[in-house]
């Protein structure tokens, strides 16, 4: 008895030992979204393939116990009859970043639509010099002469925001009229075509402004300016024209505003060949004060290695980024065409202590064969980092506008107090035989 009572203790003990350096389980990474498009991962610095589906516009893979780098990269075809290939998105993180992602082709298609028809007049005694008329809803718009009816295509849900302005027909500044309805209710049969809906235009609509500062360019700086679009608490993206420059301006400031409409700024300054570029987004709700962009004033001059994929090296920047973004476009030598478009984002922590980044090559997963550039192709590259006061984290989780659903130099994020600056090289050479 004594002797049984002996072992089991022994076996016990291996057991609990055995619980204690038992290793850690892997990860799994989920991704959402990727209905319009082809979904792929990547372990560590593995071989890239397709990610598993576990329900209709969800993904998820696992890691392996001791690893947290992995990639993601979203293929995205080309509605655009010039674009053979489309848009790939990679993003090369690791689990302290992120282990949950929505990343998207595009609205979804398989959403409704309704459709929308609008009259747009103008009020008897203005005297404003306009005879045509602009409409946006939702993600899309039409234009049409003053008193003709314009069609436009709507989700058929409330809070995406009816905008109608004014311009003269023969020049397209300034805008003189603008209206904006933040209730507008697009449902099927409210305006059809037979018995559109109208908008007076008078002198109540006409356009206010508010100031932008002069820009914060670096002294190696000869060009630049800014632009600021309204996003209305649904859909709606309106990039009105700005007046201004380097020096500073104005933009348009929407009447009417509601809780959830955000104004999108976006400010950049480069040099005079078009090599070097440092630019601002910001997401802002509607304000009386001077808007002011801040501008990083070093610049980012990696090194490029030419080859079927670009390398590059001396990643060191004076700011620590939040992340690095890469991207090329890749066209067969002697066409105007630009078939394959990559965008690359490059977590810190996925880089460790490497200061070069070489591009993916993803070519030999399914449905990615063609992506790899043949000798004599063009290629159009860049190179970045990106600066935030928000980690990366933040940024990744954060709500952005679709369909602009990729993390770049311009995301439109739709949370007020966002920012993202970026400093970023260009330039182009031709795959070597």
């Amino acid at each position: 008895m004594a002797r049984r009572r002996i072992l089991w203790l022994v076996s016990a003990g291996f057991l609990a030992l055995a619980a204690c350096h038992q290793a850690p389980a892997g990860m799994r990474v989920a991704v959402t979204g990727g209905t319009l498009g082809t979904l792929y991962y990547q372990i560590g610095d593995g071989d890239w393939r397709p990610m598993p589906q576990a329900a209709y516009g969800r993904y998820a893979f696992e890691l392996p116990a001791g690893e947290n780098r992995y990639g993601v990269a979203l293929l995205c075809k080309s509605a655009w009859y010039l674009s053979a290939e489309g848009t790939l998105q990679i993003y090369q993180l690791t689990t302290e970043d992120a282990t949950e992602l929505r990343l998207d082709c595009g609205p979804d298609a398989e959403r409704s639509l309704s459709s929308v028809a609008l009259v747009v007049t103008k009020a008897q005694g203005d005297p404003g010099n306009y005879d045509r008329a602009t409409a946006t809803l939702g993600l899309d718009d039409g234009f049409a002469p003053l008193d003709r009816p314009m069609g436009l295509y709507a989700r058929p849900e409330a809070g995406q925001g009816l905008m109608v302005w004014a311009k003269d027909k023969t020049s397209p500044y300034p805008l003189l009229r603008l209206r904006y309805d933040p209730d507008f209710d697009p449902r099927p049969g409210r305006c059809p075509y037979d018995r559109p809906c109208t908008v007076e235009l008078g002198p109540g609509d006409a356009v206010r402004y508010q100031n932008v500062a002069a820009l914060s360019a670096p002294a190696w700086a000869s060009r630049g300016g800014f632009e600021v679009g309204f996003l209305a608490h649904g859909w709606n993206w309106v990039p009105f024209v700005n007046d201004g420059g380097l020096g500073g301006g104005r933009y348009v400031e929407v009447p009417g505003a509601v809780p959830g409409d955000l104004y999108l700024g976006h400010a950049s300054a480069g040099d005079a060949c078009g090599t070097y570029l440092v630019g601002q987004s910001k997401t802002f709700g509607p304000q009386t004060g001077t808007l002011r962009f801040t501008l990083p004033q070093d610049k980012f001059d990696p090194t490029v290695s030419q080859g079927a994929l670009p390398a590059f090296a001396g990643l060191d920047y004076p700011e620590a980024p939040v992340a690095y973004r890469f991207g090329l476009s890749v066209g067969a030598r002697g066409t105007l065409l630009h078939p394959l478009h990559e965008y690359i984002l490059v977590s810190p922590r996925w880089l460790g202590t490497a200061s070069r980044y070489a591009v993916p090559d993803v070519s030999g997963a399914p449905g990615l064969a063609g992506t790899r550039p043949l000798p004599g192709d063009e290629i159009s590259w860049s190179a970045g980092v990106l600066l935030s006061e928000h980690t990366l984290s933040e940024l990744l989780t954060a709500e952005r506008v679709p369909p602009y659903g990729a993390l770049y130099e311009h995301a439109r994020f739709r949370v007020p107090g966002f920012s993202l600056r970026s400093a970023l090289k260009y330039g182009h050479y031709t795959v070597p035989q």
